[in-house]
C-alpha cells in the first residue's frame, strides 16, 4: 500500500462522474487532475496514493470519436495508468460497466461472479481493460479495485442517457421515443457512486477485487417514466419505437459484497434521486 496518503490522481475529471467526484474529494485530500492525453502519463513521476481511472470513450461517444479513439483511450490508456501505478506504488480504482455481464431475461440480481458476455465495442473494451488490469495487478502487486457501475444518473449527465433524456423531454414538453419499455435496469444516483469511490480510497484493496455499484433494485424503463411523471407532476408525451427483438433484458446488481466490503449502501432510491434532480433543475 502506498504511503502517499491524501493525494489522489483522477483521469476523466471533466466528465459526469469526475466532476461530482472531484467536488467531494477536494474537501478531504489533494486532487491532481490529469487533463491531457492519458497515454502521456508515462511522463509523470509525481507520487500519489491512489489513481481513480475514469477516462474512457463511452458507448454513446463511439460514433463521434471513432473506434481508433476508443482503443487509444480504453485500452492503451489502461496500460499507461498501470505503468504509472507500478512506478509510483499507487493503488488503482478502475470504473467498468455492468455491460460486461451477460444479459438475463429474468429479474435476477447479478453477482460479481456472473457470466461475462459484453455485447458491443464499448463493453468489450471495458472487459479487456479489466483483464489487462487483473493480470498486471497480480504481476506488479498493484492494489486494484474494479467498480462495475450499473445505470448511473444525476444532474449534469448528457441528455443521451435514459434518465437525463427522460427529464429533458418531460420539462421541455418534448415527445419521448422509448425503445425497450419492458427492459429492467438498476439505476444508481451519482452521489451514491461518489460515496462508494471515496470509500475505496479510504479502504483500498489488498490485492485485486471487483465490486458492483448499483442499488440492487430493478425498474422497467416504462416504470421509470411513470415515477418521473409523479415526481415532476407532468405527463410525458411518448412514442414507442417498434423493436423486432421482443426479448426482455435485465441488468440488476447484487451489491451484498460491496456493502460488506466497504460498509456502504445506496442512500437514494430512484424516487428520491429524481426528487434531488427536480430540486436542482428548479434552482436554475
Amino acid at each position: 500500500m502506498s504511503t502517499y496518503s491524501g493525494k489522489v490522481l483522477i483521469t476523466g475529471s471533466k466528465g459526469f462522474i469526475g466532476r461530482h467526484l472531484k467536488k467531494e474529494l477536494i474537501k478531504t485530500c489533494e486532487v491532481i487532475e490529469w487533463k491531457t492525453d492519458i497515454k502521456n502519463l508515462i511522463k509523470l513521476n509525481e507520487k500519489v496514493c491512489t489513481v481513480i481511472h475514469l477516462a474512457s470513450v463511452s458507448g454513446q461517444e463511439i460514433q463521434n470519436k471513432g473506434e481508433n479513439n476508443l482503443f487509444n483511450t480504453n485500452i492503451l490508456g489502461v496500460l499507461a495508468v498501470l505503468d504509472y501505478c507500478k512506478r509510483v506504488g499507487a493503488n488503482l480504482i478502475f470504473t467498468s460497466t455492468s455491460g460486461v455481464y451477460k444479459s438475463s431475461n429474468r429479474k435476477l440480481n447479478i453477482k460479481e461472479t456472473g457470466t461475462i458476455e459484453p455485447s458491443n465495442l464499448y463493453e468489450i473494451s471495458k472487459w479487456l481493460g479489466e483483464e489487462i488490469i487483473k493480470k498486471e495487478s497480480s504481476q506488479s502487486k498493484i492494489n486494484t479495485t474494479i467498480l462495475r457501475l450499473f445505470n448511473v444518473y444525476g444532474p449534469g449527465q448528457k441528455g443521451t442517457y435514459f434518465v437525463s433524456y427522460l427529464i429533458d423531454c418531460l420539462i421541455n414538453n418534448k415527445k419521448m421515443i422509448i425503445k425497450q419499455p419492458r427492459d429492467y435496469r438498476d439505476y444508481i444516483y451519482i452521489k451514491d457512486v461518489v460515496d462508494a469511490i471515496i470509500k475505496v480510497t479510504q479502504k483500498p484493496a489488498k490485492t485485486f477485487e471487483v465490486l458492483n455499484i448499483g442499488s440492487s433494485v430493478g425498474y422497467k424503463n416504462i416504470d421509470v417514466v411513470r415515477i418521473a411523471e409523479a415526481v415532476f407532476k407532468k405527463k410525458m408525451k411518448m412514442e414507442y419505437e417498434k423493436n423486432e427483438n421482443e426479448n426482455i433484458s435485465c441488468f440488476i446488481a447484487d451489491i451484498s459484497k460491496t456493502e460488506s466490503r466497504l460498509d456502504w449502501n445506496n442512500k437514494y432510491n430512484l424516487k428520491s434521486g429524481l426528487e434531488m434532480m427536480k430540486n436542482i433543475y428548479n434552482e436554475k
